[in-house]
């Protein structure tokens, strides 16, 4: 059988000359030392935010894990609330000396109305007496009124 003619490689010289690789260089290893170990140093110091791709601890992926339950802190125990029983005595006894108060006002008031009563039957009692027998020369005095002529003139205004 005889092989096509279209089938057949021609050699030909290479367009781009061949350049020898080195065998232990990578893209990543193959760096300047100096920018390496400057890195390296700054690393042990300084703490990275963990790589999303590599994984990372607990805590960071948690924020992120909606699934998970959130670990809720220790609630602190709050004072159990007055009883409202104990509110509505309170309640009751300050109801009750406020309406006593209020007894006490309005007796006091009766006793200040009774004393202005007798004090207005008092003075009109002394304003029925005779006059001579009120002590004073003031209230023996006797006044009389005698009240001046007024003359009328004829004109009219």
């Amino acid at each position: 059988m005889a092989v096509p003619a279209a089938a057949k490689v021609i050699p030909v010289a290479p367009v781009n000359p061949s350049i020898e690789v080195q065998a232990t260089a990578s893209v990543v290893n193959d760096i300047n030392p100096e920018v390496l170990a400057k890195a390296s140093a700054e690393s042990v110091t300084q703490p990275s935010a963990s790589d999303p791709l590599q994984g990372g601890s607990k805590a960071d992926s948690s924020s992120k894990d909606w699934t998970q339950a959130a670990a809720k802190p220790k609630a602190i125990e709050e004072e159990p609330k007055e009883p409202i029983s104990k509110m509505l005595i309170e309640h009751v006894q300050t109801l009750w000396m406020m309406s006593a108060k209020a007894v006490e006002l309005w007796y006091t008031a009766q006793q200040a109305k009774n004393q202005d009563a007798n004090h207005l039957q008092n003075m009109a009692q002394t304003r029925n007496q005779n006059p001579s027998a009120i002590p004073g020369v003031l209230a023996k005095e006797v006044l009389t009124y005698s009240p001046n002529k007024v003359n009328k003139t004829g004109k009219a205004e």
